[in-house]
C-alpha cells in the first residue's frame, strides 16, 4: 500500500511530536499526536479511534481547542520544531 505522505505548506514531512503554529506564525501552538493516512499516534493516543477520518493529521493543544482534525495543512499551519 502506498501511503501519500501529508507536508506542511513548506513542503516538509508532518512527523509526530511536532510542534505546530496554527496561525500564521503568530498563533496557538500545538502536537502532532496522530498522522492518520500513516496508522501512527504518539503513546497515550489510538490511531483506530481516527480511522474513520481517512485522512489527515490530529492536533492536540491543551489550553485552547484540546483535539483538532486538519485533514489538509495550508500556509496558516507552520512548523515550529521537531519532537
Amino acid at each position: 500500500m502506498n501511503v501519500r505522505a501529508i507536508c506542511y505548506y513548506s513542503g516538509e514531512d508532518v512527523r509526530l511530536g511536532d510542534l505546530v503554529d496554527v496561525g500564521h506564525g503568530h498563533g496557538q501552538k500545538a502536537r502532532v499526536v496522530v498522522i492518520i493516512q500513516n496508522g501512527q499516534a504518539l503513546d497515550g493516543f489510538n490511531v483506530q479511534e481516527w480511522a474513520f477520518l481517512q485522512e489527515g493529521i490530529m492536533l492536540q493543544d491543551e489550553t485552547t481547542f484540546g483535539l483538532l482534525h486538519l485533514p489538509t495543512l495550508d500556509e496558516e499551519y507552520i512548523l515550529v520544531s521537531r519532537a
